[in-house]
């Protein structure tokens, strides 16, 4: 992980949506600091799915497949 930036209260306000942004989409840390002196950490939060897309389509797709021979056997029925 990255070594957090250090910046003030008042420069993540002016510039809220680029240094959120750049939190998200470059994993980067800050450490905001108020003008009473207290901090808070502004942190990425890394969302990991569980199932890889990969096997989610390959589900999919068996899924499909199989409700087609239900159709088709139900049908000839």
């Amino acid at each position: 992980m990255k070594l957090p930036l250090d910046i003030t209260y008042d420069e993540l306000e002016k510039n809220f949506e680029f240094i959120v942004d750049l939190c998200g989409s470059n994993l980067q840390p800050f450490r905001i600091t108020a003008k009473d002196g207290k901090t808070v950490m502004l942190i990425p939060v890394q969302e990991k799915t569980t199932i890889s897309p990969e096997i989610v389509e390959q589900i999919e797709e068996l899924k499909s497949e199989w409700m087609q021979q239900m159709d088709a056997k139900s049908s000839s029925e």
